[in-house]
């Protein structure tokens, strides 16, 4: 087994030479490159949307399955959305940490492209902290995928907890449209690091999120987003 942390060298996996630098080069030239000129036969394609019985037949996982859907990530790929601070109007978000089931919103005020209000915020809680709000944004301007692959099909998203995903972001721009950003449960990916699996909008590709990116948007709002001293 090979891999290699997000801009770093090809190294050897678990086993005696575990940490041992590998030839990038050949890396590519042997392995990735030929993965990235598999084609599909039409004529041969068994069934575009496999449910854990049609995997079973030909020795599959819904797990090995998306596994193998997983590749290398250049640079330039693995930033999920392309919007300034200033295109923002409004944005949704639903978390566990959030009662109310449809989430909570936020948008600027009129006349202002620096100052948030909630809407509908809970009673009691307080100022909101404009710089949580603000770095929230800024967090999904951000965003950057850990490992990219393609959209799975519906049966297999349950195993990656996007079926009823745990985090739900929708940001609106002023222009009218919406970005969405659907994350599932906390797992161990194939390379043995821990991070989720998310859907983005705009992009017909599943993408492995790092655990620590996610953790931006799971947060108690009454302590978090609001100041109960204001």
């Amino acid at each position: 087994m090979l891999r290699r942390e997000p801009e770093e060298p090809w190294r050897m996996g678990p086993g005696p030479l575990a940490g041992a630098l590998i030839d990038s080069a050949q890396v590519q030239v042997r392995v990735l490159d030929h993965l990235l000129g598999v084609r599909a036969d039409p004529d041969r394609i068994v069934d575009g949307t496999p449910d854990a019985s049609v995997l079973a037949e030909h020795g599959l996982t819904l797990d090995s399955a998306v596994g193998m859907m997983r590749g290398p990530v250049g640079s330039e790929d693995r930033r999920r959305f392309r919007f300034e601070l200033g295109d923002v109007a409004s944005f949704q978000i639903r978390s566990p940490f959030i009662r109310s089931s449809s989430g909570m919103g936020f948008r600027k005020k009129p006349g202002s492209d620096a100052t948030w209000e909630a809407i509908d915020p809970p009673e009691g809680v307080g100022a909101l902290r404009q710089q949580e709000i603000t770095n929230m944004v800024l967090k999904m301007a951000d965003l950057q995928a850990a490992a990219i692959g393609q959209l799975v099909p519906e049966v297999a998203r349950a195993s990656l907890g996007l079926d009823t995903p745990e985090v739900e972001v929708a940001l609106t721009l002023k222009g009218g449209e919406t970005l969405r950003m659907s994350v599932g449960r906390r797992m161990t990916m194939p390379g043995g690091s821990v991070g989720r699996m998310a859907i983005v909008s705009g992009r017909l590709r599943i993408i492995e999120l790092r655990d620590t990116d996610v953790s931006k948007f799971r947060k108690d709002p009454t302590i978090k987003w609001f100041d109960p001293a204001k």
